[in-house]
């Protein structure tokens, strides 16, 4: 799917011809439309668009969701179509990959909730389009669904959030800064993935550079994906999302405060499903909601991020005003610290082993790193985003966190 924003009345087709229409034409119809009416993600678009030609389509965009001639041909167009869905509703065919009626119905009726300004459309999905990083490639398309809102921890949790929304598009922008230039194996770990945003995105950017049809192979590297969530209901929805786009990412199960050194004989068994584990990449959005969070999250990311100079956490959280606490707790738990090889000037010794020798890096579970070296921000940077509500006007701002090995400043 490329970027042109189009009007539905020039690429919805007539309603008469529905019966001729295949199913895979429905469903990228049915994309488009998605694309088009999917209330943007509160907070997700940044006040200097990368390029004058997103910011242009972004424009667009909002000019044909305020249209309400659009928007009525779409309603109408929708209604004939489920229409036309009921009655074949029985044809769905499960077995062969390919979304079927029913399928096509449950979409459709979203969309035509969604049209008709209805907030209680349940479980919505949500497809994000992003630059793709190479200029002879389609933009990258992820679809994603969102559970129904609800006001739990792990209803929240089934939310895409602007934070994800943010780092991702920062990854779709420029893949290198965030993957190592190493050969063999990287593994890269989503800490809270919620619907499964960031991973997918990362995955997609791999699948333009693929040198392997069974793996992820970029830049001479094979990448790893996994994600990562604490509640099994976002697990679930998680997994049903990575399946829906189609893209080679494990999930698995991860509770930071494991890593604590007073967890209980249960947690304890949790901690020992990662002994032994390291990667190269942590990343992570909208993570830090309570003051304990950013504890948790350094015991947890001090275990698991290799001691590798190349080896980095991304950490995008909102700067709010009203949660000024929760912001400053990441900065306590991650403080300022110089670069790796710096501080290995620093300090006229061999303190980290290169990727070559995974055998010579020590474990944190084991050995952790020496005394110098600790956990702390190497880069931040603040970015300011729209609120993107078209009742509310405002910003949001968002810290952009490299975290990884150096020397306290």
């Amino acid at each position: 799917m490329d970027l042109v924003i189009q009007p539905p009345t020039s690429f919805l087709p007539h309603q008469r011809t529905l019966a001729s229409i295949t199913i895979n034409q429905l469903a990228s119809i049915l994309q488009r439309l998605q694309v088009l009416y999917s209330p943007a993600v509160r907070g997700s678009r940044r006040k200097q668009a990368p390029t004058s030609s997103s910011a242009l389509a972004y424009d667009e965009l909002e000019s044909l969701r305020r249209d309400t001639f659009e928007r009525n041909y779409a309603l109408r167009w929708l209604t004939s179509l489920i229409e036309h869905l009921l009655l074949h509703e029985d044809e769905d065919d499960t077995d062969t990959g390919i979304p079927g009626f029913s399928t096509m119905l449950s979409t459709a009726s979203s969309l035509l909730a969604l049209c008709a300004g209805t907030s209680a459309a349940g479980a919505l999905k949500r497809t994000f389009t992003f630059p793709a990083p190479s200029l002879s490639a389609e933009a990258l398309t992820v679809t994603l669904e969102d559970a129904a809102l609800d006001t739990t921890i792990s209803g929240v949790g089934a939310q895409t959030w602007g934070g994800a929304c943010v780092l991702a598009e920062l990854i779709a922008e420029n893949p290198l800064s965030f993957l190592p230039s190493a050969r063999g194996k990287v593994r890269v770990l989503e800490l809270g993935s919620g619907t499964g945003l960031v991973s997918i995105t990362l995955a997609r950017i791999l699948a333009l550079s693929l040198l392997s049809p069974i793996t992820n192979t970029y830049a001479g590297a094979e990448i790893e994906i996994v994600a990562t969530d604490f509640y099994p209901s976002v697990l679930t929805n998680l997994r049903q999302n990575i399946t829906s786009n189609g893209v080679p990412v494990s999930t698995r199960f991860l509770d930071w405060e494991s890593f604590m050194p007073y967890s209980d004989s249960q947690s304890e068994s949790g901690r020992d499903d990662w002994k032994g584990e390291q990667f190269d990449i942590i990343l992570g959005a909208d993570l830090v909601y309570e003051p304990m969070h950013a504890i948790w999250l350094r015991a947890c990311v001090q275990t698991l991020l290799r001691s590798d100079a190349r080896a980095v956490f991304h950490l995008v959280i909102p700067h709010r005003a009203t949660h000024a606490f929760e912001s400053r707790s990441v900065e306590d738990q991650f403080p300022p610290v110089l670069p790796a090889h710096v501080a290995i000037n620093k300090l006229r010794s061999t303190l980290l082993q290169p990727y070559g020798s995974d055998s010579a890096v020590p474990s944190p579970l084991t050995s952790p790193p020496p005394a110098e070296l600790e956990l702390g921000v190497l880069e931040m940077e603040e970015i300011v985003c729209e609120v993107g509500d078209a009742e509310e006007d405002g910003e949001v701002m968002y810290g952009i966190y490299k975290i990884g090995w150096g020397i306290r400043v």
